[in-house]
This record gives C-alpha cells, sequence and structure tokens, in this order.
C-alpha cells in the first residue's frame, strides 16, 4: 500500500513539474514577445528581430509570425522571402490565428489545396479572427473552394460586424471593400489601443490587431474608469482617447 502511495505521489511532483515548466515558457514568451512588440512599435527593427527570435526558441506562433513580416519586408534583416516563408509555416504549425489567414490566402491565390485553405481559415474563426471572418464570407458568397451557402456568408459577415468590422455582402460591393490596405489600417488602430491600454494598466493580453473579447473588455473597463460613453467598436476615437489618456 505504502508504495502505491508513493508511486501516486512521484507521478503527481512529476505531472506538476511538467505543467509548471509548460507555464514558465509561456511566460518567457510573452516577455520576449511583448518586448519585441515595443520595439516594433518604436522601429526598432533590428532589436525587435532578435527578441521574437528568442520567443520563437520558445516555440511562440506568434513570435514566428512577427519574424515573418521582418523577413519579408526586410526590416532589421536582409529581405529573405525564403526564410519568411519558413517563418511562416511554422507560425502555421504552432496554430496562431494570423498565421493561418495569411497561409490560407496564400493558398487560395496560388489555386492550390484549397481545402486546406478554409480547414485554416475555420480554424482561425473557432479564435474569433475577424479576417478569417471576412476570408470566409467572400469564399461562402461566391462559392470558391465551398459550395455556394448565402446564409453561412450572412452569418460570417454577422460576426464580422460583432467584432467592429462594418461589412456588406451585395453583388454591387467590389473585393475592394475588404482590401489589404483597410484590413491592415483596421488592425493597426487596434494594436495601437491595445498597446496603450497596456500601458495604461487594462489590458495584459497581445498587441496583436485583434479585436476580441479580452480586448473589447479592456475597452469597455478603460472607458468606465474616465466616465467615458461605452463604445467597444474599434475606431481612431478610441485610439485618440487612449492617447489622451497617457499625456
Amino acid at each position: 500500500m505504502k508504495t502505491n502511495h508513493s508511486k501516486f505521489l512521484i507521478i503527481l511532483f512529476v505531472l506538476f513539474s511538467f505543467i509548471f515548466q509548460g507555464f514558465l515558457t509561456n511566460m518567457r514568451a510573452h516577455f520576449y514577445s511583448d518586448a519585441g512588440d515595443s520595439l516594433l512599435m518604436e522601429k526598432k527593427y533590428t532589436e525587435a528581430l532578435e527578441k521574437y527570435k528568442s520567443a520563437a526558441e520558445l516555440e511562440s506562433g506568434y513570435a514566428y509570425y512577427r519574424l515573418f513580416g521582418l523577413y519579408y519586408e526586410g526590416k532589421g534583416t536582409a529581405k529573405d522571402l525564403h526564410l519568411a516563408k519558413v517563418m511562416l509555416e511554422k507560425a502555421v504549425q504552432y496554430e496562431y490565428d494570423e498565421a493561418q489567414v495569411t497561409y490560407a490566402g496564400n493558398l487560395i491565390a496560388e489555386g492550390r489545396d484549397k481545402d486546406k485553405a478554409i480547414s485554416l481559415l475555420k480554424l482561425a474563426a473557432e479564435k474569433e479572427n475577424v479576417l478569417a471572418y471576412i476570408k470566409l464570407a467572400w469564399l461562402y458568397y461566391y462559392g470558391n473552394g465551398v459550395p455556394k451557402d448565402i446564409h453561412k456568408a450572412e452569418e460570417y459577415v454577422r460576426l464580422a460586424n460583432a467584432h467592429g468590422f462594418k461589412m456588406v455582402l451585395s453583388p454591387y460591393v467590389e473585393k475592394q471593400e475588404i482590401s489589404s490596405k483597410k484590413e491592415m489600417s483596421s488592425k493597426n488602430i487596434t494594436a495601437q489601443i491595445q498597446t496603450n491600454l497596456k500601458k495604461l494598466g487594462f489590458y495584459n493580453g497581445i498587441a496583436d490587431g485583434v479585436t476580441g473579447p479580452k480586448t473589447r473588455q479592456s475597452i469597455a473597463d478603460f472607458q468606465k474608469s474616465k466616465g467615458l460613453p461605452k463604445d467597444v467598436v474599434i475606431s481612431e476615437k478610441i485610439l485618440l482617447q487612449t492617447e489622451e489618456a497617457l499625456r
């Protein structure tokens, strides 16, 4: 009986050690990623690159995705499209939703493996990724890679709008309505709001430009503390509110 009890304690200790080690690894990855984000905002690309490399070594999909962007654009390092592709694939491997959306977009644009593209977009949509909602809405609307299904398209539109992106499906609305330029503009505003809220102590996530529940709650908490009307739809107005609070 005593032997069985000892075995149980050993197993429990090993399990706890494994969980604790994983927690520490995630904390370190977040630390390096946050440092990289701050340096990136300051346009210190070389220093940001090194921080993201440290986070990537700890299996951070977010860090791999940031490295993809830096290698792709040649910021802080020589432009290297091959290495950028490797970083993107690594980010997908570690299930970072923005990477899943980007990789799926590439597959669709190249006209290959649309089943995998749809699968990746749905995985990203489960994480409330707005761009995944938008791309899936158009795919179902036009029947591109999936059976045409207006009801599914409208459901993804509803989800996108619920996250602050104003989108309307209509045969008279061109795809340019959701061009990458506008997507990035919206993401940049969100990322800056997240960064500002983090400095103000209202947000403890990653400034990834994705408007999820945590971001919306942080905005609501911030506005309540300042006596501002509640309005969690991402806009330049909220960005100005956070910047004013930092002054």
